[in-house]
Protein backbone atom coordinates (compact mmCIF):
# COMPACT_ATOMS: atom_id res chain seq x y z
CA UNK A 1 0.00 0.00 0.00
CA UNK A 2 1.19 3.49 -1.19
CA UNK A 3 0.68 6.49 1.49
CA UNK A 4 0.94 10.04 1.27
CA UNK A 5 4.10 11.78 2.14
CA UNK A 6 2.64 14.78 4.26
CA UNK A 7 -0.22 12.36 5.91
CA UNK A 8 1.64 9.62 6.39
CA UNK A 9 -1.42 7.30 7.41
CA UNK A 10 -3.66 8.25 4.60
CA UNK A 11 -3.25 5.51 1.82
CA UNK A 12 -3.39 5.94 -1.78
CA UNK A 13 -6.46 4.71 -3.44
CA UNK A 14 -4.94 2.35 -6.15
CA UNK A 15 -5.14 4.38 -9.53
CA UNK A 16 -4.51 7.70 -7.90
CA UNK A 17 -1.26 9.06 -8.49
CA UNK A 18 0.19 11.36 -5.95
CA UNK A 19 1.18 15.28 -6.71
CA UNK A 20 3.88 16.19 -4.25
CA UNK A 21 4.90 19.01 -5.73
CA UNK A 22 1.84 20.94 -5.23
CA UNK A 23 1.10 19.39 -2.08
CA UNK A 24 2.44 21.67 1.47
CA UNK A 25 2.71 21.86 5.09
CA UNK A 26 2.30 24.39 7.87
CA UNK A 27 3.56 23.91 11.67
CA UNK A 28 0.99 26.14 13.68
CA UNK A 29 0.66 26.07 17.79
CA UNK A 30 -2.36 24.14 17.65
CA UNK A 31 -1.83 21.59 14.73
CA UNK A 32 -0.96 21.39 10.96
CA UNK A 33 -2.38 21.98 8.01
CA UNK A 34 -1.53 20.09 5.07
CA UNK A 35 -3.09 19.81 1.49
CA UNK A 36 -1.69 16.53 -0.21
CA UNK A 37 -2.79 16.44 -4.16
CA UNK A 38 -3.52 13.42 -6.13
CA UNK A 39 -5.17 13.16 -9.85
CA UNK A 40 -6.54 10.11 -11.64
CA UNK A 41 -7.22 9.56 -15.43
CA UNK A 42 -9.51 5.97 -15.12
CA UNK A 43 -10.95 6.98 -11.69
CA UNK A 44 -14.44 8.52 -10.67
CA UNK A 45 -15.56 11.41 -8.14
CA UNK A 46 -17.93 8.81 -7.28
CA UNK A 47 -15.35 5.40 -6.89
CA UNK A 48 -12.70 7.93 -4.84
CA UNK A 49 -15.51 9.65 -2.40
CA UNK A 50 -16.34 5.81 -2.21
CA UNK A 51 -13.11 4.16 -1.23
CA UNK A 52 -11.88 7.04 1.15
CA UNK A 53 -15.75 6.65 2.66
CA UNK A 54 -15.23 3.00 3.43
CA UNK A 55 -11.32 3.36 3.89
CA UNK A 56 -11.03 6.29 6.62
CA UNK A 57 -13.58 4.73 9.27
CA UNK A 58 -11.22 1.87 9.75
CA UNK A 59 -8.88 4.31 10.43
CA UNK A 60 -10.10 5.54 13.20
CA UNK A 61 -12.05 8.99 10.96
CA UNK A 62 -15.63 9.74 11.67
CA UNK A 63 -17.37 10.91 8.41
CA UNK A 64 -19.01 14.65 9.06
CA UNK A 65 -20.61 14.97 5.90
CA UNK A 66 -19.74 14.69 2.10
CA UNK A 67 -15.79 14.52 2.15
CA UNK A 68 -15.72 15.69 5.95
CA UNK A 69 -14.16 13.27 8.45
CA UNK A 70 -12.83 13.99 11.97
CA UNK A 71 -10.31 12.24 14.02
CA UNK A 72 -9.62 13.18 17.53
CA UNK A 73 -8.58 16.95 16.86
CA UNK A 74 -7.75 17.18 13.36
CA UNK A 75 -10.22 17.50 10.09
CA UNK A 76 -9.90 16.09 7.18
CA UNK A 77 -11.92 17.27 3.62
CA UNK A 78 -11.67 16.30 0.09
CA UNK A 79 -12.13 17.93 -2.99
CA UNK A 80 -12.50 17.44 -6.22
CA UNK A 81 -11.67 19.36 -9.52
CA UNK A 82 -12.00 17.68 -13.51
CA UNK A 83 -9.07 19.11 -15.32
CA UNK A 84 -9.10 18.30 -19.01
CA UNK A 85 -9.18 14.17 -18.89
CA UNK A 86 -7.81 14.17 -15.10
CA UNK A 87 -9.80 14.09 -12.23
CA UNK A 88 -7.99 16.09 -9.60
CA UNK A 89 -8.28 15.24 -5.57
CA UNK A 90 -7.38 17.47 -3.10
CA UNK A 91 -7.26 16.24 1.06
CA UNK A 92 -6.96 18.99 3.16
CA UNK A 93 -6.04 18.74 6.85
CA UNK A 94 -6.34 21.26 9.42
CA UNK A 95 -6.98 21.38 13.45
CA UNK A 96 -10.15 21.09 15.04
CA UNK A 97 -11.26 22.06 18.26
Amino acid sequence: TEYFELIQDLPVMPGLFRLEDQSYVFDKPNGRIVTQVAFARDVTKTEVASYYNTLLPQLGWSRKGDGDFRRNNEKLSMSFEREDDALRVQFFLSPHP
